[in-house]
């Protein structure tokens, strides 16, 4: 039986849903670190937590500089008392990653690839050794709901969440059975400050204290993959069973944006 979780690390917690899940766990009685870029942003959270009696500490770290982040992360948790849960969340969303290939200059589409996919290994790596040494632990990744079905509308993003998912699948297979558990939350649409000025539909989009409660009830239950909200996840099953030609219509009229009036994008 593994200790109960108390050392947790999260990544993308500047703001929305990882800023959400660190000041929910500090109240649970986690000492969490958060970690993304903005170091004010970070700091200004952890002001918040430790004004309310929680325990936090902030990590400015760029997860796109993945060797780094493996790095930096690894010697954390081999120079620390190690931690007992890691959460991936840290990703390029909203309007950057709602852009068609077609319209998506490489440095765009590279930094999603680096961020949401690399980035997140790279996270979740990073933690693997000292878990094993200690014989438990708990790695989370948040995935997304758009690696079910290809979309035109966010290729690239699309593409990092299938990676991402597919990765925690496979080793939760190698790495449960040894104390650590592995969940894919497989989450839709999100109010966050990300979904600030999407104009595409969001179809059942979730409040960010509602995310937060399911994420953190699939922590409590170490589950392998959660899915939500109910109705997108069987909107896509559904989706999935018909014929691919059909499929692949239907996504296009919903999906596809209007045939862009400026030059194709430059490298």
């Amino acid at each position: 039986m593994h200790p109960p979780t108390s050392r947790t690390l999260i990544t993308g917690a500047s703001s929305g849903l990882g800023a959400g899940l660190a000041r929910r766990l500090a109240q649970r009685g986690h000492e969490v670190w958060l970690v993304a870029r903005r170091r004010e942003l970070l700091e200004q959270t952890v002001r918040e937590i430790r004004a309310s009696g929680g325990q936090a500490h902030a990590l400015a770290l760029d997860l796109s500089d993945f060797e780094r982040t493996f790095s930096d992360l690894y010697e954390l948790d081999r120079t620390s008392a190690g931690f007992d849960l890691v959460i991936a969340n840290a990703g390029v969303a909203g309007l950057p990653a709602a852009l068609p290939a077609g319209r998506a200059p490489w440095s765009n589409t590279s930094e999603i690839v680096r961020v949401n996919l690399c980035g997140a290994i790279a996270t979740l790596s990073a933690f693997i050794p000292g878990m094993l040494a200690r014989g438990h632990g708990q790695l989370v990744g948040v995935s997304s709901l758009a690696a079910t079905l290809p979309n035109p509308r966010m290729p690239a993003y699309g593409a990092t969440k299938a990676g991402l998912s597919f990765w925690l699948d496979s080793i939760d297979m190698e790495l449960r059975p040894r104390g650590i558990a592995v969940t894919a939350i497989e989450p839709g649409f999100i109010r966050t400050p990300a979904a600030d000025g999407v104009r595409e539909p969001m179809p059942f989009i979730l409040e960010s204290e509602a995310a937060v409660s399911v994420i953190e009830r699939a922590i409590q239950r170490r589950a392998r993959r959660v899915r939500f909200p109910w109705q997108l996840q069987w909107l896509l099953r559904a989706a999935a069973l018909l014929p691919r030609s059909l499929t692949r219509t239907l996504i296009k009229r919903w999906a596809m944006p209007a045939p862009a009036l400026s030059s194709p994008p430059v490298p």
